[in-house]
């Protein structure tokens, strides 16, 4: 049993008469994989459950699966998981805890279940020291648990294979794509950090966490991808690729493609196309439907320009939900990035303090000389005059660039600003795209 201070980790317990609310165990792992199986109708799900319970996963275990038991019929009727991963905000390394596999039996719905287990793994997570929450999943639904959509998901452009590719020089390709191994693993990791310096939020892959990528996983993992390295004719490395090994979603998608400083994307992108078209065509299916291919690196990319322009069509992207239940200590968590932005910016040395009311409370930030010094939460019924004001969770549009101030304030009137600080808070925290590789 896990004793906590607050009492809600405080576990097995019966949250409701007949359902008892506990920490799954390696015990439970078949239990488990028919269930997430039976729940969310993906006969891929039951391996990987196995897989993460077995302890094969860098950032998951057994233990950190939650599981509500009907004690009469003595089976699982809810569960979730929580993994412990490491991302990045802007380049500073960031505790955070992803939420997953979230599923209720019908019948038991609409009574609280879920809730309850959030509340241990956010819990379990302020333990671990995470700064933030990560989730995918229904629209609206996990907004009642703090979360807020604000991260773009699976953005990018889209189209028919057909159309986006161009045939093949009668020569032959200039460049080949081979299966990775561990021998390319330092490629791997200066490659992913290239493209990771582009976005706002990453997971850095160090060694590990390729390595964990190239063998690691479990042949069924809904998370699996082909990784390659694009080769020239010398044999010379240029490039990385990792794709779907089959249509998701409706298409073949690209997660990763990013080339060394100096190589010609006008000249490797064709050859990438042709082979992801070769690969969907592989996949099987009906010859006669459109193939679609989806490059999901996020709203820009080198690559979009080497596209032919007509058929460089934006994928309308969904959104990561995001959680940060201490904003000031986030805040200060990533002083770095914040004092960056403003010394590259027309306030370089500003000094003053921001204080932004989130109507439930604020934040209060104070500057010297460009240096952030403190940033403190002012409780609710602090008089205090805002210099800007958020309402519910749209602070975190701005934090995770994932809006303009002013778009902001155009979706919400209740959203407002002084004109003295303005060009802080744009400085602070401008618009920057978001593309997430993640499982």
């Amino acid at each position: 049993m896990q004793r906590s201070t607050s009492g809600i980790t405080l576990l097995p317990r019966e949250i409701q008469p007949g359902l008892l609310l506990r920490r799954a165990t390696e015990a439970d792992a078949e239990a488990l994989a028919r269930f997430n199986v039976e729940i969310h109708g993906e006969p891929v799900l039951g391996p990987w459950v196995r897989h993460l319970m077995a302890g094969n996963s860098p950032d998951c275990r057994a233990n950190d699966f939650t599981v509500v038991e009907d004690t009469r019929e003595k089976r699982i009727v809810s569960s979730l998981m929580l993994f412990s991963q490491r991302w990045a905000y802007s380049g500073v390394l960031t505790e955070t805890g992803q939420v997953g596999l979230v599923g209720t039996e019908p019948a038991y719905r609409r009574r609280g279940l879920v809730r309850a287990q959030m509340e241990v793994v956010h819990a379990w997570s302020a333990e671990r020291g995470h700064l933030m929450q990560v989730i995918e999943g229904l629209p609206y639904f996990y907004r009642q648990f703090g979360y807020q959509m604000c991260c773009d998901l699976l953005a990018g452009r889209e189209g028919d294979a057909r159309q986006w590719c161009s045939q093949a020089p009668e020569g032959g390709e200039p460049y080949t794509l081979r299966p990775a191994d561990e021998a390319d693993i330092p490629l791997l990791v200066q490659l992913s950090a290239q493209a990771d310096a582009r976005t706002r939020l990453s997971i850095p892959r160090d060694a590990a966490l390729w390595r964990y990528e190239l063998s690691g996983r479990c042949a069924d993992d809904p998370f699996y991808r082909d990784v390659r390295v694009i080769e020239d004719r010398q044999g010379q490395p240029v490039g990385l690729l990792v794709h779907s090994p089959k249509p998701d979603w409706g298409a073949l998608s690209a997660a990763v493609f990013e080339l060394l400083p100096g190589k010609p994307w006008w000249a490797v992108t064709p050859v990438v196309m042709r082979y992801l078209r070769a690969c969907e065509e592989r996949a099987g299916g009906d010859p006669d439907r459109a193939r679609m291919l989806r490059l999901c690196l996020g709203d820009q990319h080198p690559a979009y320009a080497a596209l032919p322009a007509p058929l460089s069509h934006p994928h309308r992207p969904y959104a990561y939900y995001l959680r940060v239940p201490d904003v000031p200590a986030f805040l200060m968590h990533v002083r770095p990035v914040l004092e960056r932005r403003l010394a590259d910016s027309p306030m370089a040395g500003w000094t003053g303090t921001l204080a932004l009311s989130l109507y439930r409370g604020g934040v209060e930030l104070r500057f010297e000389r460009g240096a952030l010094e403190s940033c403190r939460e002012v409780p609710p019924g602090d008089n205090i005059e805002p210099s800007a004001a958020f309402p519910d969770l749209t602070f975190l549009h701005l934090l995770f660039g994932y809006r303009t101030l002013e778009e902001v304030r155009h979706l919400w009137p209740d959203c407002s600003c002084t004109d003295k600080a303005r060009p802080v808070i744009e400085a602070l925290f401008p618009q920057q795209m978001t593309s997430v590789w993640t499982a």
